[in-house]
């Protein structure tokens, strides 16, 4: 090895963006490394920070063991030295080892979150805080009002409700209501079904908890105030007959302020506009969290348990795209703030990351079409049940092949966009025909001047007209003879009226043989994040190894993992149900700690 002495500047792309380090060479050695910046989170860095450039100096090699909790820091600044020493000279002796095993990494205790404050404008003690007030928040509140628990509720906008204020019902089996209507269904009915879709891949035990429990949560939810309208269904076109709307068709009418008021009358505490921004982790346990109000005064709330509620990870096109979805064209509709503050501030404490097999509340969209309506998921045209939805449309995808049955929503409104997220881009090609009938049918009388107007003025380049299926191919620069041969392909099936390749329905199987054709890109508007943190049926935060990390609990949105990747709405009001009994059993659990 031959270093040249003096003192070299090395850059890297660390976790969270560029890591800077100074390394100085005396003698032909490192005999120093300074991080002089890293973009990382502050509260997972700090140790590889400390740790990493002194086990270089010990090593005198750029490539260390990684600091366990701190990898992608670690590796960062690893990769920053190695650039600082490829100017000082040849570093080919220094030949690059393996990183150890995990068991055999630099075990260091998980860093307190908490410990980047040197100061806290404000100190509060409780029992528990709950950092979010959606459906689990406020079910959480009231579940521990009512058993005494002395509470706060950590809300970082100005009023309760969240997510939750759209959803607009809640599941049960065999509840006073349903008994009334004559609706019976056993819990085998629906555990068989969800984990027949599922592929056997979700948590049966945690399931047939909440199916056994989904009664009394109604009967709970109403002994606090909870209305529902009394109209029990199968939400459109779910398998059941499980789905009990709010009174007013939204728990923004039916369910948050009778819970908001419930809670705040058994004495929880509610503070508004305040961010939580850590967990504190001391003696391998959360003892509370650091939070921000408006002013940008500290916080420290210290708590025997802390109840995770912040609603997903929806308002974050970083971790969306981390669950695989393009995003280039994709908007982002749900609550802003639901945007993985519960999923970071778990992480840094060592949580178990579910979020490659969560799941979402998504659909298609088209940017051409209008966009403007106040609850765009409801417009008839570019909404959940819109037209491209499925039905006569044709999917192809960036090869100008078809790949899906289009009409899939009809069994699971989410799948038509499942099918999608593994493409490049997706397309849904139609005839002005389609479209006009469309409208007509769900209602639009302005079909005609909606679709020419889209045409025109085509946000985002992503909707033409043409004469020929040839001419839509050149639109999106498609391989030209085979989007022919698909088309034709498919027409051949609509005359014969069976789709002997994806089995849609024959009575949706409309051929294209009279222009003007049409071609859309087909995006997708995202709503809900389902899920992301590792949990336990009591409701505990896990880390990777399955042990529960002490006085940490997710519910909700956050800890949802009942559907691996695929949000199985065809089982109605699951995730509301969940959010419920999740809140209530997350402090029952928690009590036990106490």
């Amino acid at each position: 090895m031959s270093l040249q002495d003096g003192t070299y500047a090395g850059v890297s792309q660390g976790f969270g963006g560029e890591t800077k380090v100074t390394v100085t060479i005396k003698e032909g050695q490192i005999a120093n490394v300074v991080v002089d910046e890293t973009n990382d989170t502050a509260a997972v860095s700090q140790q590889a920070v400390k740790k990493i450039p002194e086990m270089i100096v010990a090593a005198k090699n750029y490539d260390v063991d990684i600091v366990s909790g701190a990898s992608k820091s670690s590796q960062g600044i690893m990769d920053a030295v190695k650039n600082a020493l490829e100017q000082a000279g040849d570093i080919s002796q220094l030949a690059a080892k393996k990183v150890a095993p995990h068991s055999n990494t630099v075990e260091e205790e998980i860093a307190d979150p908490a410990g980047q404050y040197a100061k806290f404008d404000q100190e509060i003690s409780t029992e528990l805080v709950i950092i979010g007030s959606g459906i689990s928040g406020l079910s959480a509140a009231v579940q521990a009002g009512q058993d005494g628990v002395k509470s706060i509720v950590i809300e970082k906008l100005a009023a309760t409700g969240g997510n939750g204020g759209g959803v607009e019902g809640q599941f049960a089996i065999n509840s006073a209501r349903q008994q009334g209507l004559g609706i019976n269904i056993t819990p085998n009915e629906i555990m068989t079904a969800e984990h027949q879709m599922g592929q056997y891949r979700a948590n049966g035990a945690i399931w047939l908890d909440f199916i056994n429990s989904s009664a009394a949560n109604i009967a709970w939810c109403q002994e606090n105030g909870v209305e529902y309208s009394g109209q029990v269904d199968n939400y459109y076109t779910g398998l059941f007959n499980t789905f009990h709307w709010f009174n007013g068709g939204h728990a923004s009418q039916g369910y948050v302020p009778q819970m908001t008021a419930k809670a705040q009358s058994y004495g929880v505490d509610f503070i508004f506009n305040t961010a939580a921004k850590h967990l504190i982790y001391q003696d391998n346990k959360v003892t509370g969290l650091i939070a921000e109000d408006e002013d940008g005064q500290i916080i420290k709330i210290n708590a025997q348990a802390v109840i995770v509620a912040t609603g997903g990870i929806g308002g974050s096109r970083e971790l969306v795209g981390q669950q695989g979805w393009n995003t280039e064209h994709m908007l982002l509709t749900g609550m802003p703030s639901s945007a993985g503050d519960g999923y970071r501030m778990t992480k840094e404490v060592g949580s178990k990351d579910m979020l490659h097999e969560s799941a979402q509340l998504v659909m298609n969209y088209v940017q051409a079409f209008p966009t403007d309506a106040p609850l765009l998921y409801m417009d008839p045209i570019n909404g959940i049940k819109g037209f491209t939805t499925g039905g006569e449309v044709i999917f192809v995808n960036e090869e100008g092949d078809r790949f899906v049955n289009e009409n899939i929503y009809t069994f699971n409104m989410m799948l038509q966009s499942m099918a999608m997220k593994q493409n490049k881009a997706s397309y849904a090609i139609f005839t002005r025909k389609m479209f006009l009938d469309f409208a007509q049918k769900v209602g639009v009388e302005n079909g005609a001047k909606i679709l020419d107007q889209s045409v025109q003025e085509n946000a985002g380049q992503t909707l033409f007209e043409s004469e020929t299926i040839a001419g839509l191919a050149d639109a999106f620069n498609l391989p030209k003879e085979n989007l022919l041969q698909t088309i034709e392909h498919y027409n051949e099936l609509c005359q014969q009226r069976e789709d002997t390749d994806f089995n849609k329905d024959a009575d949706v199987l409309t051929a294209l043989e009279d222009g003007p054709f049409y071609i859309a890109q087909v995006a997708q508007n995202y709503l809900v994040g389902i899920g992301g943190i590792g949990t336990n049926k009591r409701f505990e935060v896990i880390d990777d190894k399955h042990e529960a990390i002490p006085g940490l609990y997710a519910t909700g949105m956050d800890g949802v993992m009942l559907y691996k990747n695929v949000y199985t709405m065809n089982m109605p009001g699951t995730a509301c149900g969940f959010s419920v009994h999740s809140g209530r059993n997350a402090v029952k659990n928690a009590e036990k700690t106490f």
